[in-house]
């Protein structure tokens, strides 16, 4: 199955001979319950002793996602219509979205999927991590584009396309579930450096379920903007994130989109119009404890339903 048909052959600067690369969409794999890398146990919070952790569990006992997102952008002041999220915990398979299709500027967010386009060719033999593209090795192209977040790097891989719509339509093998999102794109998607929460969820996922096909790219992430956007205030769980920003002077958009690495890892997305970091950074906690008490919530369950199993005697026949 192809969207389009397209192949993609790359210039002169980048491969001497035509990269055929058909843009085929991958099934989603399962959750993997053993994500690469996972916590240490020194990253492991003593959740009787995490008070933030205790706060949100009292301030929130019995509430389910949308009410707790609801009721903290209303604590926040901030209006549904200047922000969309998504939240996928990658165990469970539990997913939640706040404006799920709301398309948004995306700014350098772009360069994750861009990113794992040219790291796919590497895993598959179409080129190597010294693969020289405009002058520079790929591997140090993927470095500075992902973890410093490089423009002129970055737009030289995208000069690597036909054009901006070539770009966008190759990619949707990481963004779109399958052929029926891909034929619901409206035309602006192919236009535009726009992108919708759920579309990055789903990038996400194809990244975290399959690290091995986009060598590198999960541990440059974990070391981008470690004090920044979701890792704005997160001490307790490795983050790997890229974030977007871009400001003009009526708009300002602050992104982020990445993996938190708990014992049940989560995917998060958030895009914003306001330019506030610090809302990123409080959503990454919120969500963690969410997560946090989700698993909890379950433990008791399970152990609950194992304590009250009864066994019945076996019958005595006379």
């Amino acid at each position: 199955m192809t969207y389009k048909g397209v192949k993609t052959a790359l210039p002169a600067l980048f491969l001497s001979a035509a990269l055929l690369f058909a843009a085929a969409i991958p099934a989603l794999a399962a959750e993997t319950t053993n994500p690469s890398p996972s916590p240490s146990e020194s990253a492991k919070p003593n959740l009787t002793e995490d008070k933030e952790y205790i706060e949100f569990c009292e301030k929130n006992f019995n509430k389910g996602w949308n009410q707790i997102i609801g009721e903290t952008l209303e604590k926040w002041s901030y209006k549904d219509t200047y922000v969309s999220m998504g939240y996928r915990n990658t165990v469970t398979g539990e997913e939640r979205y706040l404006n799920p299709d709301m398309y948004i500027y995306a700014a350098s967010v772009y360069k994750l999927p861009l990113n794992m386009y040219f790291a796919e060719l590497v895993s598959e033999g179409y080129m190597t991590m010294d693969t020289m593209i405009g002058g520079f090795k790929y591997d140090l192209i993927q470095k500075l584009s992902l973890e410093n977040s490089s423009n002129p790097l970055s737009e030289m891989l995208r000069r690597c396309f036909k054009d901006f719509e070539d770009y966008k339509n190759e990619i949707c093998k990481y963004t779109c579930a399958n052929a029926e999102e891909y034929k619901a794109l409206p035309e602006e998607y192919f236009k535009k450096l726009e992108f919708t929460p759920r579309q990055m969820i789903r990038t996400l996922t194809v990244l975290y379920d399959n690290p091995a096909k986009f060598p590198d790219i999960i541990d440059h992430m974990l070391k981008a903007q470690q004090k920044e956007y979701f890792a704005l205030m997160e001490r307790r769980f490795p983050i790997a994130h890229k974030y977007g920003y871009f400001r003009t002077d009526k708009y300002v958009a602050v992104n982020d989109v990445g993996i938190v690495f708990m014992d049940e890892p989560i995917l998060l997305a958030m895009f914003t119009k306001t330019g506030n970091a610090g809302v990123l950074g409080k959503y990454c906690v919120l969500m963690c404890n969410y997560t946090l008490r989700s698993t909890e919530m379950r433990k008791l369950q399970t152990a609950a339903l194992d304590a009250a199993t009864i066994y019945q005697k076996p019958e005595v026949k006379s």
